[in-house]
């Protein structure tokens, strides 16, 4: 039992370090695309990121219902780095 509060710990201080740093990008465990989390609302609602399928496109995920929009058709080039609270790229 001590082992496991010990990693929790090392764990959960490791993420605030992070944290505190600013940005940091979070990326899906997709096999042929890569989903890659650049920003989020100050109000946690929405998020915005960049899908390298050998073209960077944006998109918009909408953090309550799930749904994410792309924000150019496949090999067309966008790039989307940040978020406001009502979820507009900007």
């Amino acid at each position: 039992m001590k082992k496991i509060t010990t990693y929790l710990f090392a764990f959960f201080l490791s993420i605030s370090l992070v944290a505190q740093n600013g940005s940091y990008i979070l990326s899906t465990p997709e096999v042929a695309v890569e989903y890659q989390i650049t920003a989020m609302s100050p109000n946690g609602l929405w998020a915005c990121g960049n899908i390298n399928d050998g073209n960077y496109r944006g998109f918009l995920w909408n953090l309550v219902s799930g749904e994410v929009t792309e924000t150019s058709a496949p090999g067309d080039i966008s790039i989307a780095l940040g978020i406001d609270d009502n979820g507009t790229i900007v």
